[in-house]
């Protein structure tokens, strides 16, 4: 709220509508537009489709295409269209602009390796950015095993969200396994095992090193692998060791 109140008069808040609904008494020093999936938004999406790597919606009729893996870009996307507007664009120019837009790297970022997705989403490591990306491996449809790994590296995650974050792996990621490592690895396979998943899918492993080198042992064709809480040079080393920098593709 301090944020919204210090704006300048000639300028604009562009505010998600859920997050406006709780503040509608606060007075701002400038106009406000509001975006998101409700009817009711000055910014609406509806028709929102997430297929394989594409995030399909329209707003006001205007269709628009994201290169994107995860329906959690629509907030996003709607908030740039919001601003698009603003700046005086057309609903078709914001939507060609959109379309090719390149995300940046390890956000939900989707390759292939020797017949395996690797959803590599290490660029934020936070709990609302997991949850996000457990909710794109249980819309993935994939013949194979769901497995989860959860590395060391964590942004502002308090011990009471970690097994909080085991039981969603099981019940928003739908996963078949869990590997593990670094100070909050026992609280994740807790909660996952609470969760219903049998203790012997869950693998504790000792380091870093460890960890990595045992995903290709247990990934099979088919199988799609969610990567969260390690860093650049995790995901290139586990990339090395898998099948080679080369074999890397967009999916």
């Amino acid at each position: 709220t301090e944020l919204l109140t210090s704006l300048p008069d000639q300028g604009v808040a562009i505010v998600d509508g859920r997050t406006w609904n709780q503040l509608r008494t606060l007075r701002l020093p400038c106009p406000h537009v509001t975006f998101g999936r409700e009817v009711g938004n000055d910014v609406s999406a509806c028709c929102v489709m997430h297929e394989q790597g594409r995030l399909t919606f329209a707003v006001d009729r205007q269709i628009a295409r994201l290169h994107a893996w995860g329906r959690h870009h629509l907030s996003s996307a709607l908030a740039a269209w919001s601003v698009g507007r603003w700046a005086g664009l057309s609903d078709a120019e914001i939507a060609e602009r959109l379309e090719h837009c390149l995300l940046p790297q390890h956000h939900c970022e989707v390759s292939s390796i020797a017949g395996t997705l690797l959803v590599d989403d290490t660029g934020t490591n936070c709990f609302a950015s997991t949850v996000n990306a457990l909710e794109l491996i249980q819309s993935i449809d994939a013949s194979g095993e769901r497995t989860v790994v959860f590395g060391e590296h964590w942004t502002g995650l308090i011990p009471a969200l970690c097994k909080q974050l085991g039981t969603l792996v099981v019940n928003v990621g739908s996963a078949d396994r869990l590997l593990t490592t670094g100070a909050h690895a026992e609280q994740f396979i807790a909660g996952a095992t609470s969760a219903g998943m049998p203790a012997k899918q869950c693998f504790l492993a000792k380091s870093t090193d460890h960890v990595l080198s045992q995903i290709a042992r247990f990934s099979n064709s088919h199988d799609t692998v969610l990567m969260k809480g390690f860093i650049e040079t995790d995901v290139d080393q586990l990339l090395s060791q898998w099948a080679g920098p080369s074999h890397r593709r967009a999916a």
